[in-house]
């Protein structure tokens, strides 16, 4: 007798992040109620789960063109790691858009994850059957870029800022450009997006907005953040490593300079932009997010 075709989901959500926008504090409050988000036939595919077996088979989508045969494997992934057949599946990754690396993370015209929207559109391509929906979150650069330079950092080689930014101009970065082409990337499906500033504030209503009316009410949040970025003397230490002649792959010196130089109420972030740059950033940001909530199905949630 031949196997049964696996069920789709009916409704596909792709959680894409971005980094270092809050996304590990509301990923583990999701996953830690998996359970409870079942018996409303939801199920969800957590990072490891989406870089195991999604990630894969969207490189193979996009080098093959399997249509039929990965969408199959994808689908049937989905289930056998959700352990039943989800009516809603929550895909949550922010590597979907890209990473913290320069070359993954911005474009030489200012745009951020320059291969994020055909990713994400592969993604969603595995699930040719499911209404897709997306979220995705934003910061303000003057905060994002420091904190996404000490991500870099922990996650690859040992660089200064400086040598991080490689030469790019941060106060011509852009995110409009990355949401029209991450929302024409995934037409018709309708793309939510709220600010990291707002989330302590606003995450019930993303949760509400995102997973249905009252998901709030069943995902008690974690009360800290998820993952603590790194001090600046933490960056300090790391700067004086690498221009004492200090190997870049040398991940002991940033264990030491984390464990010498926790971050803390005394210890501050690195902060590299002054505070004209920083008001300068603020005022392009919000100018920026209201050409986002201009775009065709897009939605800006406000507190």
């Amino acid at each position: 007798m031949a196997k049964a075709a696996p069920v789709h989901p009916k409704r596909v959500l792709l959680l894409v992040g971005a980094h270092k926008t809050a996304s590990t504090h509301l990923q583990r409050a999701i996953a830690a109620q998996k359970d409870v988000l079942r018996e409303l036939g939801i199920g969800v595919l957590e990072p490891n789960d989406v870089r195991r077996f999604l990630a894969p088979l969207s490189y193979l989508l996009r080098d093959y063109g399997w249509r039929r045969e990965l969408t199959h494997l994808a689908v049937a992934s989905a289930g056998a790691v959700c352990g039943f057949a989800p009516e809603t599946l929550v895909v949550m990754d922010e590597n979907i858009l890209g990473a913290t690396e320069p070359r993954m993370l911005w474009s030489d015209d200012g745009r951020f994850y320059p291969w994020g929207p055909g990713r994400t559109a592969r993604t969603a391509e595995l699930f040719p059957r499911s209404e897709i929906s997306v979220g995705l979150a934003l910061r303000d650069l003057g905060t994002f870029l420091p904190s996404a330079y000490g991500e870099a950092i922990r996650n690859g080689a040992l660089r200064t800022w400086e040598g991080w930014l490689g030469g790019i101009d941060p106060t011509g970065l852009r995110w409009s450009p990355t949401a029209k082409a991450l929302s024409d990337a995934v037409a018709p499906a309708p793309l939510t997006v709220w600010r990291f500033e707002d989330y302590p504030q606003i995450a019930p209503v993303v949760l509400d907005r995102l997973l249905g009316e009252n998901a709030a009410a069943r995902i008690p949040l974690p009360p800290e953040p998820q993952r603590v970025g790194l001090s600046a003397d933490a960056i300090g230490a790391v700067r004086r490593h690498l221009e004492a002649g200090g190997d870049p792959g040398d991940r002991g010196a940033l264990e030491r300079a984390m464990r010498q130089h926790p971050r803390g109420p005394d210890a501050p972030g690195f902060r590299p932009f002054n505070s004209a740059t920083l008001e300068w950033l603020t005022e392009a940001y919000r100018q920026d997010v209201d050409a986002i909530a201009a775009l065709p199905r897009t939605t800006v949630l406000a507190p």
